[in-house]
């Protein structure tokens, strides 16, 4: 009768196919990511086209330390290096509202997914180097509330100063 199923070429005894399927397989790969690095570069220049000067003469990419800490749900995001982080660490222990969580620059990418999309985040460095890559990369990600935090550490400092502080803990009571 019949062709047995043990009589059917299998994946070892036709090579030929192997390499043919494996080489389409290839190829299908570096479509992919070369689709998936176009639409990158399409949202990221979506992005560049978005800051014209109305975008930074109203402010719409940063926000003072002090309206950041008023953010209901809000998310500090230092990007700074971890030995940075390690020497003055930022913890926001007495703002309920407001947490605080380091990933360096150069770990985005590959965290992204502990940044949530629901809070706002103010993005953090000492001079707004990194803090703007960051945030220019996250506008290209869809974070629908980002900002710069303005000032680096003497803005900050001055947002925590004991006064302020104070003025947040009897807020919590």
């Amino acid at each position: 009768g019949g062709r047995r199923v043990t009589d059917a070429p299998t994946w070892n005894s036709d090579s030929k196919k192997r390499r043919s399927f494996l080489a389409l397989l290839c190829a299908a790969g570096d479509l992919w990511r070369y689709a998936h690095h176009m639409r990158k570069e399409i949202e990221m220049e979506q992005v560049l086209k978005s800051l014209t000067l109305d975008y930074f003469g109203n402010g719409k990419h940063k926000i003072s330390p002090e309206k950041f800490f008023d953010m209901k749900k809000g998310l500090l995001l230092d990007v700074r290096s971890k030995e940075e982080s390690d020497s003055i660490s930022i913890k926001l222990e007495h703002h309920p509202n407001v947490e605080s969580l380091n990933i360096p620059i150069n770990e985005i990418p590959d965290r992204i997914d502990e940044i949530p999309k629901i809070k706002f985040i103010g993005v953090f460095c000492p001079a707004n180097v990194r803090s703007s890559i960051v945030y220019a990369y996250l506008l290209s990600k869809e974070f629908p509330e980002v900002r710069i935090v303005e000032g680096g550490y003497s803005a900050l400092t001055e947002a925590l100063k004991p006064g302020q502080v104070l003025k947040v803990i009897k807020s919590k009571k």
